[in-house]
């Protein structure tokens, strides 16, 4: 047997005890998520996006480990908040509940933004959407909507919507009405949603899009009518109510909601939030507490199908944009 020199001995001693001494000490890569995860929400408190990101969060820390904080960041028609964390350091612990407008309408509307959804964001999750119902006062004349575009067809100045500003869904929504019927309308921005409600039962409006949670008291007493709904698929809620595709296939004028992270952040960090997410999407508390909240549910999709949902909204509001030459001045 060959015996190794007290020289050899001592050298590979040495070795070992400089190995253990880089190495060793060198702390253990910590596992994601180590320190409580912030999701941002582009408005303010008690409202419908409010209440959807904390269903999130409370349903996230059932994970092992998992710190959730929520925080409201409203203004500028939600583009600060998309700025702020598109600035943000890409490390997977600060998470955007973006709305469609963010990243879709946005950047087809504004010159100018500080943030770049192609080149800022990776998208995750689809986590709700919810249709539009076009509404309007129950003594108008028209009873559906066929008897309501050729109502507005009679009218030679046109009819008056209103929306909770230029550029919302709201607003790109009556847009869309107006290009499937073939009828002039003029828009009128204001600064929340009920107040173009109250207009439309006042009279000063002839119509609107809303959503099911702002028009459901209306509906139940009477003073509106709804004439048509902007999904895939009738309402629960409104089962005797069509939809707008029934007369014109394809039409669809949602407003949706996705899971963002920054577009740098680590494959195997996004891949793990994304799989955390998908999760809570699955559970039958998720699915009951956004129907509560008045949203539908999006089911789990691969990251694949999220980038084609992202895709077609693209293609649909951007073509109805430069059909329409809308445009907000910045």
């Amino acid at each position: 047997m060959f015996n190794k020199s007290p020289l050899i001995r001592l050298l590979g001693a040495l070795s070992a005890a400089v190995t253990l001494c880089l190495f060793g000490s060198l702390p253990a890569q910590a596992a994601f998520p180590d320190k409580p995860l912030h999701i941002v929400v582009p408005f303010a408190p008690g409202g419908s996006t409010d209440l959807m990101a904390r269903l999130l969060a409370k349903l996230l820390v059932k994970e092992p480990g998992v710190q959730v904080i929520v925080e409201n960041r409203p203004g500028a028609n939600t583009i600060l908040a998309a700025g702020q964390v598109a600035r943000g350091a890409p490390d997977g612990y600060t998470l955007f509940v973006a709305a469609g407008s963010t990243v879709v309408l946005s950047p087809l509307l504004y010159k100018k933004l500080p943030f770049d959804p192609a080149k800022d964001f990776n998208m995750l999750s689809v986590l709700g959407e919810f249709p539009l119902i076009a509404v309007v006062r129950s003594d108008n004349p028209a009873k559906n909507l066929l008897e309501f575009f050729a109502y507005a067809k009679t009218k030679p100045g046109g009819l008056n919507f209103g929306s909770p500003g230029t550029g919302s869904t709201l607003h790109l929504g009556g847009e869309m009405l107006k290009q499937e019927g073939g009828f002039n309308a003029t828009h009128a921005a204001y600064k929340i949603s009920s107040q173009a409600l109250t207009d439309v039962i006042g009279g000063q409006l002839d119509f609107m899009m809303g959503d099911y949670s702002m028009a459901a008291g209306e509906l139940a007493n009477g003073r509106l009518r709804a004439l048509a709904v902007t999904s895939d698929h009738r309402l629960a809620k409104l089962p005797d109510i069509p939809t707008v595709a029934e007369f014109f296939p394809g039409f669809r004028a949602i407003v949706w909601y996705g899971l963002v992270v920054q577009k740098d952040t680590p494959e195997p960090i996004a891949t793990k939030i994304k799989a955390m997410t998908d999760k809570v999407l699955a559970t039958t508390e998720y699915k009951e507490g956004m129907i509560k909240i008045g949203f539908g549910p999006s089911p789990p999709m691969s990251h694949g199908d999220v980038q084609k949902y992202l895709a077609a909204e693209n293609e649909r509001w951007g073509n109805l944009i430069r059909a329409r030459n809308i445009k907000i001045e910045d």
